[in-house]
């Protein structure tokens, strides 16, 4: 995959360059300047060192940051906007979807994520594009959301603190709910979705669930038609937001456990799954796997997510293979095999 920069210097010219995959930090990225505006293909991920709130010093992990923004999930892939400011006097620590940034005084330059790409007037200011619309539209049209296609997948899932999946939902004020802003992880989606204010009553979007651990209490409240009750301690909950309002929509499924159980799996198609690393059990081949091998453990072989990180990953179905090459790989050994029916590989994009 790649991922393109550009650069809005001050006469809004822009200019493209080839950046490898797991860029760092945007201190990574030579003649970096404030003003720029990247457009980049990331990875949430919960492990790097952040520093700042919504604002970050230009050395902060971006996988982390776009995580603790809230413009990523862990393990989720995407696209996002960041903008390159000056540096700031200081940085505020936060602790945010599972990543806590620290405090930090004076640093040389900043950065923050944008929701959309921005346009450009041709003074430098924001509105009417001259001459870059057609780039920066293909651009943002190239964002794409993975989601489920309704809220009785989130059930069949387990959450994973820090992570966050789409979902189609259609808005009820019916179902049991309780909290307010942070929901127990048992309680109705499409309830909390209009009590949040992110839909209304029968209406159907897509809408973004972040994963997040225990809470000792949470409260109850009457907001938009829907009544939720208090609750003490529970083991895991959730908050919501609305999704990309451009994006491109794909639709997912939640792990059956193997390839051969997706629906009509046949050679030839493709699945987008939500998978949770594991590595316990069987599995056979090396970036071909048997259809019967576990999707959770030939994605933690294959490098897709590690053992407790979940993340959409992409499924191809593929006819049998004469044999199966096993291999040990990120922890995980895979055993080789004869001829075996039907196979699939895996892959972090379509």
């Amino acid at each position: 995959m790649r991922r393109w920069v550009f650069l809005a210097a001050m006469s809004i010219v822009f200019a493209a360059a080839a950046i490898a995959q797991n860029l760092p930090t945007i201190d990574s990225i030579p003649g970096i300047q404030a003003g720029s505006i990247l457009v980049l293909n990331l990875r949430g991920d919960t492990s790097g060192r952040v520093w700042g709130t919504d604002v970050y010093t230009s050395d902060s992990s971006l996988a982390a940051a776009a995580v603790h923004a809230g413009a990523l999930g862990s393990g989720m892939s995407g696209t996002v906007y960041v903008e390159v400011l000056p540096g700031a006097a200081s940085y505020a620590g936060s602790s945010r979807n599972g990543v806590t940034s620290a405090s930090y005084g004076s640093f040389g330059m900043s950065y923050r994520f944008l929701k959309t790409f921005p346009k450009f007037g041709a003074a430098g200011t924001t509105g009417s594009t001259t001459g870059t619309s057609e780039t920066q539209s293909s651009f943002a049209q190239t964002q794409r959301i993975f989601a489920f296609k309704d809220e009785s997948a989130i059930a069949a899932i387990t959450f994973v603190p820090g992570a966050s999946v789409y979902c189609r939902v259609t808005g009820s004020t019916a179902g049991r709910l309780w909290g307010t802003d942070v929901y127990t992880s048992d309680s109705s989606l499409a309830a909390a979705a209009v009590h949040a204010g992110i839909v209304k009553p029968g209406q159907t979007a897509i809408v973004r669930v972040m994963m997040m651990g225990p809470k000792q209490a949470f409260s109850g409240s009457s907001q938009n038609g829907v009544t939720s009750s208090s609750y003490g301690s529970y083991g895991a909950s959730y908050s919501i937001a609305q999704a990309p309002s451009a994006a491109q929509v794909i639709d997912m499924l939640p792990n059956p456990g193997r390839a051969d159980q997706l629906p009509g799996a046949a050679p030839g198609q493709t699945f987008v799954v939500w998978i949770l690393g594991q590595s316990g059990g069987s599995i056979w081949g090396t970036d071909i796997y048997t259809s019967d091998s576990p999707l959770a453990i030939a994605a933690v072989h294959a490098g897709l997510v590690r053992v407790g990180e979940a993340a959409p990953v992409v499924v191809r179905i593929l006819p049998g293979q004469n044999s199966y090459s096993g291999t040990a790989r990120n922890g995980v050994t895979s055993a080789s095999y004869g001829s075996f029916g039907m196979s699939y590989s895996l892959d972090s994009r379509l």
